[in-house]
């Protein structure tokens, strides 16, 4: 059950990997494999750019938007929480945690 699992998040990466470099090109810079459970939705706006490290793991949702004329870079071996939203100009070093503040 573990590999069928396993095989499963494998290809949704890779269907996510391919949706976006189709929409996006090369504004779009985003590896191959990457673990995301859970929804993505990526909005890129004119002249952004988005950068995704190496191995992003997300519960999800998860919405990624660039404004116009911004840049949005995530480093390697990042983890975002359940029901994120980062918009704007933002750099996100490696190895780093992101989550929602509890109210």
């Amino acid at each position: 059950m573990e590999i069928l699992r396993k095989a499963f998040k494998l290809f949704k990466s890779i269907l996510i990997f391919v949706k976006y470099k189709f929409i996006y090109g090369r504004k779009c810079k985003m590896r191959l494999v990457n673990s995301i459970e859970g929804k993505i939705l990526i909005k890129i706006e004119k002249n952004g750019n988005l950068d995704v490290g190496k191995f992003l793991m997300s519960r999800g949702p998860l919405y990624l938007r660039v404004c116009k004329n911004g840049k949005l870079k995530i480093g390697n071996n990042v983890w975002i929480g359940a029901n994120c939203t980062i918009l704007k100009d933002v750099r996100i070093g490696d190895g780093q945690l992101l989550q929602q503040e509890p109210l």
